[in-house]
């Protein structure tokens, strides 16, 4: 097989090829299909700042708890959690109605 020849078969396959790379592109990211780097350093960053998100959760949980146990303290110390006397009964008063005896019905 001449040069010509070769051309003639390898050509259409490549311009194929780069044409089906050309439209890829436009879906999917074709830049660095062997890029194990910038992922790590994508999910270091990612890890980075899912840590430091979660110590500010923490320390803002921690205040929150802080504040309802102080609110807790002062309404105890204001009497606010005192319960009441259970009131006696009054003598005067009438007493409860009779209770209904309930039927059974088949």
């Amino acid at each position: 097989m001449t040069g010509k020849g070769i051309f003639q078969r390898l050509a259409p396959f490549f311009l194929t090829l780069m044409a089906g790379i050309f439209i890829a592109g436009i879906f999917v990211d074709v830049t660095s299909p062997f890029g194990f780097r910038p992922l790590r350093i994508n999910r270091m960053r990612e890890m980075e700042r899912l840590r430091m998100e979660n110590d500010q959760l923490r320390s803002e949980n921690q205040c929150l708890r802080r504040q309802i146990s102080a609110r807790r303290l002062d309404m105890v110390d204001m009497g606010e959690f005192t319960i009441p006397p259970v009131p006696a009964p009054n003598a005067d008063a009438p007493p409860p109605p009779p209770r209904i005896a309930s039927r059974n019905v088949r």
